[in-house]
């Protein structure tokens, strides 16, 4: 049994376990030969190197075949894989029709924005319905940037065209998103 962070930083057993942050959770993994208890920190904020930006926005543009204008922000929905609440046997669920009917198209009608819906997994996604086009996570840079962990529920990053960029790491409100770019782009930041 092992302790880390959700930079994957051996911690104690006693940080695993105390009192959490409203923006922390924990999640264990079992593995062939340990258990992986790790504690995460939802939400990231930081910035990225200019060469980790073009190499991300590269590799956005070429999978999904979609330009991405300079100054543009890009925001990547995440699907890590199915678990137990982004199954095609919930296709009820208030967030996934939410997903399917208005989201990708209230993003959309946002200027300077390029939303990209990246799976590491394919399987589980057509729950999400046939309007959200789904790229694959090309050579795994979005896991290895971002969500180094399959994070239930999926997870999301924002990046603005400075390198700087909030991730959400975990089951997320799709409505915060569309808050969160149309306070950026108002000029008024979190």
């Amino acid at each position: 049994m092992i302790f880390v962070n959700d930079d994957l930083e051996e911690i104690t057993e006693k940080k695993y376990k105390s009192s959490l942050s409203s923006s922390e959770y924990r999640i264990s993994y079992d593995l062939d030969t340990l258990t992986l208890n790790v504690r995460v920190q939802r939400i990231k904020e930081d910035k990225l190197s200019s060469d980790e930006y073009i190499s991300i926005k590269n590799s956005l543009e070429k999978a999904s075949g979609t330009k991405i204008q300079a100054g543009n922000t890009i925001v990547v929905d995440y699907f890590p894989g199915i678990d137990r609440c982004n199954t095609a046997s919930i296709p009820k669920d208030p967030q996934i029709l939410y997903f399917k009917e208005k989201y990708a198209t209230e993003v959309s009608s946002l200027k300077k924005v390029n939303q990209f819906f990246v799976y590491k997994e394919l399987e589980g996604t057509q729950a999400y319905g046939k309007k959200i086009i789904w790229t694959a996570d090309e050579n795994q840079i979005i896991e290895k940037a971002f969500f180094k962990l399959p994070y239930p529920c999926g997870s999301y990053v924002i990046i603005y065209s400075d390198g700087r960029y909030y991730s959400y790491k975990g089951e997320y409100n799709a409505n915060d998103i569309i808050a969160r770019l149309k306070n950026e782009t108002s000029g008024n930041r979190r």
